[in-house]
């Protein structure tokens, strides 16, 4: 219940002193509004018994309603007379008398005694220490005694740093707990709803992070915060040590919800689509509003908090004009939650005029714009609901569009690949068939090279009976032809081999074999005085091998170091050894030796190396035939002058354990 309003808009009223209250015996609960009298605006009294004076010389005045006076005066006294009704055993010896709003600061009430005296019946408020108050309440709530006390007089002095309001009410003992309980049940669910509310806002940002949902999560979080402090929950249910904490948090809350109010009415109601003026505006004095939280560590809450509820009226006003005129447009989102919403501001700007002092202030008053609130919030939280689910349906249409897209270039991709596909098929068959004419046009240059080459060398033979009789000049010559017919021949064979290689490179006909045995029916082929000479083991050397091909790349190489030895440094030398599991068969000469950067591309297709030496295909092929039984080949340097050209060949058998004494054979003929 509430008391007189007295402001600049209402002059206070000087009329009669209120008849006393009776409390009779079908006494439940009364509300005091219009039954109190309240002291003049200004009033300054020393203590309670001074007030109590003028009270009883007529100095108070009636207060028509309930008391709200705004953020000016910071304390207000009120008084009025009770008396229990004659001859009645069921009158209430005991009253409880509750004062309101929840969020004053200090309430003190006093009572007289039999014999005029007063006596204090407590204090309570949000800023009085918890253990200091005897009935501990949401609301200030006081005993007050009319046994053996008929008739007394209550004096209520209050005092508070925001709205100086007063809502007066006695009960009965019983009914004050029934009311108790039920705001309990009422007001826990509205706190458990918020709650929901508050971390299904918190979800929604968290998932979809876009402003619209960080604006509806401060809205919900602040309004919600500033409703459980308001209300004498924080006060009642907290074990708050320094109760100074309840004022301060309602002054940030208050100012924060009313930035995040601003701003999400801008987001909502696509207040851009109706005027970018209009949306700078708001969305400015959000941010103004917000600036103004370090103002509360400077100047007093109710001027800052005053001057806000003030200066923020015409924004109120173009909110409503601009949801009217979203509602009027056909805009979705304002026909459906704009109405409830208009209700929402109008119920706040009730209660805000009633908090200044310039309309009644009333129960009705504070918790009407907290039921709209309620209503509005779970409109708007319906509307963000939809509004995700909206969101999601467009992020699976596009993702199923991209989806399509990807599909669609996939099938062009893999038709790409597929012609591309086909024309490397076309090209690698031209390739084949050019590699097969190259092969079939180079065995048939070889076997014509090899005709001329061996009558060439028919004829040189049959002219050796004549040796005797042929001139010297013309002997020089015809040794000339023989080694220039030798080279052509050597030629003819090696583009023979090498056009067998290519054919057989990739699957060696592999045989069980003696490589020693090899490595002796190959030197005997070349003439004594050819400075061959062979170390070999005196075991078989027996393992799985391709004997032609080795047999191939043994006379390249033996025919490689020929013709680079210089004879007076030593003959040409023949190696066979078993070392780790490989075989390796080397040969080496006394020549001018390879170079280390020429090392690795002797073994490359008509490599010419630095000394100008031209190695055709030779060591190509000893190459090609070491890689093919999974071995290798490579060059070292014979010293003191000289190359020794390697062969390394896994043994694929076991071969028999016999010492590596080794044998020096002379070249057969």
């Amino acid at each position: 219940m509430a008391l007189l309003l007295t402001s600049p808009l209402f002059p206070s009223l000087a009329l009669c002193a209120p008849p006393p209250i009776e409390i009779g015996p079908g006494f439940h609960d009364l509300a005091l509004a219009g039954a109190v009298s309240a002291a003049p605006r200004q009033s300054k009294f020393s203590s309670a018994d001074e007030a109590l004076a003028a009270f009883r010389d007529g100095k108070f005045e009636l207060v028509p309603g309930n008391l709200g006076r705004g953020y000016n005066d910071r304390e207000a006294w009120l008084a009025f007379d009770v008396y229990s009704a004659d001859g009645t055993d069921s009158a209430p010896e005991f009253l409880i008398l509750e004062v309101g709003p929840p969020f004053l600061d200090s309430v003190s009430v006093f009572q007289t005694a039999p014999d005029g005296s007063l006596q204090s019946r407590g204090r309570a408020g949000d800023q009085v220490p918890r253990d200091e108050t005897r009935v501990l309440a949401r609301q200030p709530s006081f005993v007050l005694n009319l046994r053996g006390n008929p008739r007394t007089t209550v004096l209520v002095h209050i005092t508070t740093t925001s709205t100086i309001a007063a809502v007066l009410r006695m009960y009965r003992p019983l009914a004050f707990h029934e009311v108790v309980g039920t705001e309990s049940l009422v007001l826990g669910g509205i706190l458990m709803l918020n709650a929901i509310m508050v971390l299904v806002a918190l979800g929604l940002y968290l998932l979809m992070r876009q402003p619209i949902y960080l604006a509806w999560l401060l809205f919900v979080a602040s309004t919600a915060t500033l409703w459980f402090f308001i209300d004498g929950l924080a006060y009642r249910y907290l074990p708050l040590q320094n109760t100074s904490i309840v004022n301060s948090a309602s002054g940030l809350l208050t100012i924060s919800g009313f930035a995040a109010w601003t701003l999400f009415i801008a987001v909502a109601f696509d207040i851009k689509s109706l005027s970018i003026r209009l949306h700078q505006l708001f969305v400015g004095w959000a941010v103004v509003v917000a600036g103004c939280l370090p103002l509360l560590a400077i100047f007093p809450y109710p001027a800052v908090v005053g001057t806000l509820m003030m200066s923020g009226g015409p924004i109120l006003l173009i909110s409503s004009l601009a949801i009217l005129l979203q509602i009027a447009r056909g805009n979705r989102e304002a026909i459906l939650h704009g109405p409830l919403f208009l209700v929402y501001l109008a119920a706040a700007a009730y209660n805000t005029t009633s908090n200044l002092g310039w309309t009644d202030y009333s129960n009705e008053s504070l918790y009407g714009w907290q039921i709209a609130g309620m209503l509005n919030f779970l409109s708007l939280q319906f509307s963000i609901y939809k509004r995700v689910r909206q969101t999601q349906q467009d992020y699976a249409k596009e993702r199923a569009h991209m989806l399509s897209l990807l599909s669609q270039e996939n099938q062009r991709l893999e038709e790409k690949i597929g012609a591309r596909t086909q024309d490397l098929v076309r090209a690698l068959k031209e390739v084949e068939k050019a590699e097969s004419d190259q092969r079939q046009l180079l065995s048939m240059a070889s076997h014509e090279f090899r005709t001329p080459a061996a009558m060439i060398k028919a004829s040189l033979d049959s002219l050796a009976y004549l040796k005797d009789a042929i001139q010297p000049e013309i002997a020089q010559r015809l040794n000339n032809i023989g080694k220039a017919s030798m080279r052509l021949n050597d030629l003819a064979n090696n583009l023979l081999s090498h056009d067998r290689l290519q054919e057989l490179s990739i699957n060696p006909k592999m045989s069980e074999a003696d490589l020693r045995e090899l490595v002796c029916g190959v030197v005997q082929i070349y003439p004594a005085d050819a400075q061959l000479q062979a170390r070999l083991p005196d075991h078989a050397v027996q393992f799985s091998f391709d004997p032609v091909l080795i047999t191939v790349a043994l006379h390249n190489l033996i025919d490689n170091a020929l013709r680079h030895n210089e004879a007076r440094d030593g003959a040409v030398c023949i190696t066979l050894v078993e070392t780790g599991g490989k075989v390796e068969l080397r040969v080496a000469d006394h020549g001018s030796g390879i170079a280390d950067a020429d090392k690795e591309g002797v073994f490359e297709r008509f490599f010419s190396s630095r000394g100008g030496h031209n190695n055709g295909l030779g060591l190509s092929i000893v190459y090609s035939v070491a890689r093919s039984h999974g071995g290798n080949a490579y060059a070292l340097d014979n010293l003191p002058k000289g190359t020794v050209m390697v062969i390394e060949l896994p043994i694929r058998t076991a071969s028999p354990e016999a010492p590596d004494r080794g044998v020096v054979l002379g070249a057969v003929g």
